[in-house]
């Protein structure tokens, strides 16, 4: 199946550079016929009908857009004169990052428990993550995980409240802003099932482990607007992940 959806995935990009075309346009195009009255479904690809189409949509975009997706990222990580910039291609630094600390917070979260072994290895295995940060504007995190496909999350640095998709496509009020003097991104996720009173944060900085300046994604809980302290477990834990990349070079050809 794999190797059946590689080859899909370059027909595609070949097939949008003849006709100078996009995978999205394809795509409306093939939704438009699917759902006419007046075309005969036999002229539907089957694979088409097999799979569960939003799904089948974005990452299908997502994999014939993968390409441009990284020399955007490359380009904009040595061509931008921003004070903080988190542009480029990553990959998972996996020796410093905690699966015990990944389970923790979906577990607080009330993941339950065969998701949570599903989302720690996901996390685990984390691929092709590339940013696209314009100083003061935007910040878009591209990433791929295993079992759950390719995910983007686009933030706007302005610190308005706003209502943006999570990885499972559900709403949340976030505020999204960029603080040049501790060097870091901040997205605040209001008021979220596992902390109504509260809120979610997700921190992206570069720090420091061993000698090597990673990026550094944090997630932190806290219980109540008012709260100075992250959220702890039964056991007195804090709940909060560390995932940690390191800036590669991609093949952008």
């Amino acid at each position: 199946m794999c190797r059946f959806v590689e080859l899909i995935e370059v027909h595609l990009e070949s097939f949008c550079k003849e006709h100078d075309t996009t995978a999205e346009e394809v795509f409306t195009s093939i939704s438009e016929v699917k759902s006419s009255k007046t075309v005969s479904q036999d002229f539907v690809p089957q694979v088409i009908n097999m799979c569960e189409y939003p799904f089948f949509f974005e990452n299908m975009v997502e994999s014939a857009n993968a390409r441009v997706n990284k020399r955007k990222a490359a380009a904009m990580a040595v061509n931008s004169s921003a004070k903080l910039n988190f542009s480029g291609c990553y990959s998972l630094a996996a020796e410093h990052n905690e699966a015990a600390e990944v389970e923790r917070y979906y577990k607080f979260c009330g993941a339950p428990w065969y998701f949570r072994k599903l989302l720690v290895a996901a996390t685990n295995r984390m691929q092709e993550v590339l940013i696209q940060h314009e100083d003061q504007e935007f910040l878009e995190f591209k990433y791929s995980l295993q079992f759950f496909g390719r995910k983007t999350n686009h933030y706007n640095l302005d610190g308005v409240t706003r209502e943006t998709e999570n990885m499972w496509g559900k709403k949340n009020r976030t505020q999204c802003s960029q603080d040049n003097r501790a060097g870091l991104v901040r997205v605040k996720v209001c008021g979220p099932s596992y902390a109504r009173s509260g809120y979610g944060e997700n921190i992206f900085e570069y720090v420091e482990k061993d000698g090597e300046e990673l990026l550094c994604w944090s997630r932190q809980v806290f219980m109540e607007d008012r709260d100075e302290d992250p959220a702890v477990d039964g056991e007195g834990i804090r709940v909060g992940p560390k995932i940690y990349f390191r800036a590669n070079g991609a093949d952008t050809k």
